[in-house]
């Protein structure tokens, strides 16, 4: 029964950080991702823009997925930009 009341105090504790990610997510296919390398440059490349709260990066299906905060955005051209200028080339942007 202890075991019992301690998993349900950790799952309780732990809820918040479980919490889906409210802001926007602009998903962007890139071709040219194929390397531990890559997935570096585009995080160095976005996650120190304001807004960003996080940036996953998939190497099996080239895509990058940039978390915002609620109520900012960056503009497709600046994406654009930071990804071609990393030597990638941008296939589509999408917002969620």
């Amino acid at each position: 029964m202890k075991k019992l009341f301690t998993l349900t105090v950790l799952l309780m504790l732990s809820t918040p950080a479980l919490a889906t990610h409210n802001g926007p997510h602009i998903i962007v296919s890139v071709n040219g991702l194929v390397c531990d390398f890559c997935a570096v440059s585009m995080d160095k490349t976005f996650s120190k823009k304001p807004g960003v709260t996080d940036v996953d990066v998939n190497l099996t299906t080239k895509i990058v997925r940039i978390d915002m905060k609620p109520a900012t955005d960056i503009g497709d051209d600046e994406i654009k930009k930071g990804i071609t200028d990393a030597g990638f080339d941008v296939v589509s942007i999408k917002r969620n």
